[in-house]
């Protein structure tokens, strides 16, 4: 497991997209504006992706415009190759399973 910066990752993404496609790619801070753009742009270049969520979103509906953390998660959740994990970021156990098989954490 590597820890890439958003450079490096940019790098895969542009130069070595077979490359970047193959891997894996855990997230946290999801429902930030960093993170939630960063989940996007590697859903758009269809790269599979785990992020840490700390909030239950079973019943919260998908929305054009999200406003509260529960709906950014919930729309991202809706993504192609997304994958949410209930977690918390402070908790070894949430950590070790969010990047089980992922080869960049961001």
């Amino acid at each position: 497991m590597k820890f890439l910066s958003l450079n490096l990752v940019s790098f895969y993404l542009l130069v070595l997209p077979n490359l970047a496609r193959s891997l894996q790619v855990a997230v946290v801070g999801t429902t930030g504006n960093l993170g939630s753009a960063v989940i996007k742009e590697l859903s758009k270049q269809n790269i599979p992706t785990r992020c840490l969520l700390r909030h239950d979103i079973s019943d919260v509906p998908v929305k054009d415009n999200p406003s509260t953390p529960e709906e950014i998660a919930s729309s991202l959740a809706s993504l192609d190759n997304v994958e949410m994990i209930k977690g918390d970021v402070t908790d070894p156990s949430s950590i070790l399973e969010l990047v089980k098989g992922c080869d960049v954490v961001m």
